[in-house]
């Protein structure tokens, strides 16, 4: 088009672009910040230079949500740089309707591809905000999504929590009946494990516990951490022979395959009390009961399920 102006504006962009990326290599921030107002000074000047009949303030009012969007979130400053981006865009919009122009021997060959270069500039600020929300989108699900499932599991084990299993207890004796087994299992000397080794120990053998159960049941039980080194299983619609087995199951293989502290494999083994009810109607009493079971065991020996 033989704008020079314009052309010497993008040559000095690219040698900008060129000097941040090797002067901020390392911080992703500081390149977004100097990008946002390296693009705010080529639209003004672009729209100067031709009496902004290209449209290249549609540039800046995109960047205006993306600058935020782009930032960490606790970045300070980010409505400061998006209020100067709506001062650069009011600016240029009223510099058009003044009709102020640097290089005004450029009209001509400007009105030969306003339409042209107009749209495309349009074009790519839309679907810049049109990525821009679907990707905002995209991460506020998936952000709820991350807050429900961390307010209903346990952080550590990665099991339900004590809290939402009240809430389903309180739903199936709501809506439903029918037989379930509930099992309490209580690891044994777990505070042997956090004074030998050290709590981070102790929580390497409460994660590999939580997974061991969540490998040796299926979809439609319960597995919660119940409270400290103490875990829940409700299992509907079974016996309680196969109940039994599955926690036999449990602890025989958390214990064969022990835990990697510090190169050594440490085994422990566990107690659980287990107990098939029609319903469960006093779930805190029937919890109660069966702590009062693996107490029992536990003086006996530990290592067993009492039924």
């Amino acid at each position: 088009m033989r704008l020079y102006p314009l052309a010497s504006l993008n040559f000095v962009s690219a040698i900008f672009y060129i000097f941040i990326l090797f002067l901020f290599n390392k911080n992703s921030t500081k390149i977004i910040c100097a990008s946002y107002f390296e693009i705010l000074i080529f639209s003004l000047l672009s729209e100067i230079f031709i009496r902004g009949r290209l449209c290249y303030v549609f540039f800046t009012i995109g960047m205006i949500p993306m600058i935020s969007f782009l930032l960490p979130f606790e970045r300070k400053y980010k409505a400061a740089y998006q209020f100067i981006g709506i001062f650069v865009a009011m600016l240029t919009f009223f510099l058009r309707l003044k009709g102020v122009v640097l290089f005004d021997a450029y009209d001509e060959i400007v009105s030969k591809y306003e339409f042209v270069v107009s749209s495309i500039n349009l074009s790519i600020t839309l679907l810049l905000l049109f990525l821009l929300s679907n990707i905002y989108a995209i991460e506020m699900d998936s952000a709820k999504m991350k807050f429900v499932f961390n307010s209903n599991h346990d952080q550590l084990t990665g099991l339900l929590n004590r809290q939402f299993i009240m809430r389903v207890v309180s739903r199936i004796n709501h809506v439903g009946s029918g037989t379930y087994a509930v099992a309490v299992i209580d690891i044994n000397d777990f505070c042997n494990v956090n004074d030998i080794y050290g709590h981070s120990a102790g929580d390497m053998v409460l994660r590999a516990f939580g997974a061991c159960i969540l490998e040796h049941i299926p979809s439609d039980f319960f597995a919660v951490r119940w409270s400290g080194e103490e875990f829940l299983l409700i299992m509907p619609d079974i016996s309680e022979e196969k109940a039994r087995s599955i926690v036999e199951e449990i602890c025989d293989s958390f214990y064969s395959v022990g835990v990697d502290v510090e190169g050594n494999i440490v085994r422990i083994t566990a107690t659980a009390g287990i107990e098939v009810c029609d319903s469960l109607g006093n779930f805190e009493a029937l919890v109660a009961s069966e702590e009062e079971k693996i107490a029992a065991g536990k003086c006996d020996g530990k290592n067993c399920i009492v039924s």
